[in-house]
C-alpha cells in the first residue's frame, strides 16, 4: 500500500471490529458512530461546482424500486472483509510465517542438540521458545476472528432491537451514492476519500467519517454491479480494493415498510 494511503491513519478504528451500524451497514472507517449522529449528505445543486441538476445517472439500477437489504450472516461476512483488510487480521498471515520460522527454527536447534548428545535432553529454554513463538499466531488466526465475528453478530442484533433498518433505496448521484433507508440516509462522495471494495459476496462503498453502503451479491443484477463499478470509476484507484468480481444473484428485495414511531406502537 502506498505511503500516502489515506486509511492508513484509520486502521486503529476497526482493531475492536466496532463502529455501529448507522445510517449505512456497518461503522466508518474513522470512528465509532451511534443511530443518532447525523449522517453527511449529498450537496445540494447550488452547492455542486459544475452546477445544474444532480441527477441519478442514467441505468437500470435506478429504478424507483431499486431497494438492498442486508442480513445478518452479510453484516458479519462485512464485518470481517473490512478487518482483513484494514483492521487487525491484516498482519495474520506475515504473522503466522514469522511464528513458523521461529518454531522450526527453535525446535530444529534443540532436536539437533539432543541428537548430538550435546544435552541429555532437549533443551527446557528451546522448547518453551518454540512454543511461545506460536501465541501470537494462535490470537490473530483464531480467538481475534471467533471474537470478531460473534462482536458482529450482536452488533447487528442490537441494531435491529434498536430500530436500526437495514433495508434501503440506493441512488447514484454523478457525485455520490446514497441509501435512504427509513431511519436514516447514508451518503459516500465518490472522491479521493472513498473506499471501494469488491468480492465473490459483497460491493462495498465507504468513506472517512461515513457510514459504509454494502451492496450484497444478493440484491445485485449485472447491470445493477455494471453501474456501481461505473461510479466508482472517480474514486482513485489506489482506494480501490479488489478480491474477485461480484457475482451476482439478482434476488429482489421488497420495498421496505416504514418503521412505526413509538407513540404509534400504542
Amino acid at each position: 500500500m502506498e505511503n500516502n494511503d489515506i486509511f492508513e491513519n484509520e486502521k486503529a478504528s476497526l482493531s475492536e471490529g466496532g463502529g455501529t451500524a448507522n445510517g449505512g451497514d456497518g461503522g466508518s472507517f474513522s470512528a465509532q458512530t451511534s443511530a443518532n449522529d447525523t449522517p453527511s449528505v449529498c450537496p445540494s445543486d447550488s452547492q455542486l461546482p459544475h452546477g445544474g441538476s444532480q441527477d441519478p445517472i442514467e441505468s437500470e439500477c435506478n429504478a424507483p424500486q431499486w431497494y438492498v437489504d442486508l442480513n445478518r450472516d452479510e453484516f458479519v461476512a462485512f464485518r470481517m472483509l473490512t478487518a482483513r483488510i484494514l483492521g487487525p487480521l491484516r498482519q495474520r498471515i506475515p504473522t503466522l510465517i514469522v511464528s513458523i520460522l521461529c518454531f522450526f527454527l527453535l525446535g530444529g536447534f534443540a532436536v539437533y542438540e539432543w541428537m548430538a548428545r550435546v544435552t541429555p535432553y532437549p533443551d527446557p529454554v528451546l522448547v518453551v521458545g518454540a512454543l511461545l513463538v506460536l501465541i501470537p499466531s494462535l490470537i490473530l488466526c483464531v480467538y481475534v476472528p471467533n471474537r470478531l465475528r460473534s462482536q458482529a453478530a450482536k452488533q447487528y442484533d442490537r441494531s435491529v432491537q434498536a430500530g436500526m433498518d437495514f433495508c434501503g433505496e440506493l441512488v447514484i448521484y454523478p457525485d455520490c451514492i446514497e441509501k435512504e433507508s427509513g431511519t436514516v440516509t447514508a451518503s459516500v462522495r465518490l472522491d479521493e476519500r472513498a473506499l471501494f471494495i469488491e468480492t465473490a459476496d459483497m460491493m462495498v462503498i465507504t468513506a472517512i467519517g461515513s457510514p459504509a453502503i454494502v451492496l450484497p451479491a444478493r440484491c445485485l443484477t449485472e447491470g445493477m454491479a455494471r453501474a456501481i463499478r461505473q461510479a466508482a470509476e472517480r474514486i482513485p484507484a489506489r482506494n480501490h480494493r479488489f478480491i474477485a468480481r461480484v457475482i451476482p444473484q439478482g434476488e429482489a428485495v421488497t420495498p421496505c415498510a416504514p418503521k412505526a414511531k413509538p407513540e404509534e406502537l400504542w
